[in-house]
């Protein structure tokens, strides 16, 4: 039977990055594993997930407007680029302390 993976608290860990100190120590470590893909990228997939959403949202909202579709569509991939920006949350997946 696999692990179960919970949230839990973290232990405070450095920045990857001296220059965002200012953010602090994250207090909540979620299901995956920190920098086992990239030392540069704490949660990678989680990141990489979102960047998807991002590159969709834009995709889409472009292409929508090409195609002079009514706005409900571009609103659409608005809210879809929103999710995967706010959900990146760059401060904590991407440069989540070490």
């Amino acid at each position: 039977m696999a692990p179960v993976l919970r949230a839990g608290p973290a232990a405070p860990q450095k920045h990857a990055n001296p220059h965002l100190d200012w953010l602090g120590p994250a207090t909540l470590d979620w299901c995956e594993e920190n920098y086992a893909v990239m030392d540069s990228i704490a949660e990678f997939w989680n990141t990489f997930s979102n960047l998807v959403m991002i590159i969709l949202g834009l995709v889409g909202l472009r292409w929508s407007m090409h195609l002079q579709l009514p706005a409900r569509f571009h609103l659409a991939f608005v809210g879809l680029l929103s999710i995967g920006v706010g959900s990146n949350a760059l401060p904590f997946v991407k440069i989540l302390q070490r």
